[in-house]
């Protein structure tokens, strides 16, 4: 059986440093090129991702606001209407517009869309799974 030259020996102690050399050295202009095109990528995407994380938040405000002010306006005019019928109209207790009914029932409706916007907010704005998929 013919014997296998091992070749020149060498040193284990060079074969890392050789190693390591070649796992540090500089990188070659289009890599690098790659790397910096890579990276603003990324910050764009970022920049974008807080841009309409902020006009979500302003739309969800704005349409909040406006619901609610909508609601406001809408019991202040039920109580006026019933005002006057009560005053004028001579309308009995029984025959209001306004009762304790339809106010909890508006309290309570504002207070669950209150609970959703902030839910929703919350859920865009810190989406944990997101991030922990990103990461």
């Amino acid at each position: 059986m013919p014997e296998l030259d091992p070749g020149p020996r060498r040193d284990p102690e060079t074969d890392a440093k050789a190693a390591k050399r070649a796992a540090h050295k500089e990188p070659s202009v289009p890599e690098r090129e790659a790397s910096l095109r890579m990276q603003e990528v990324v910050r764009r995407s970022a920049v974008v991702d807080i841009k309409l994380r902020i006009a979500f938040f302003v739309v969800i405000a704005l349409l909040f606001i406006t619901l609610n002010a909508v609601v406001i306006w809408l019991v202040y005019t039920l109580v006026k209407i019933d005002h006057e019928l009560l005053t004028t109209a001579g309308v009995a207790e029984v025959e209001r517009v306004v009762d304790s009914k339809v106010l909890m029932s508006l309290i309570g409706a504002t207070a669950v869309q209150v609970g959703a916007v902030i839910f929703a907010i919350t859920k865009y704005l810190f989406d944990t799974e997101k991030s922990v998929q990103q990461a």
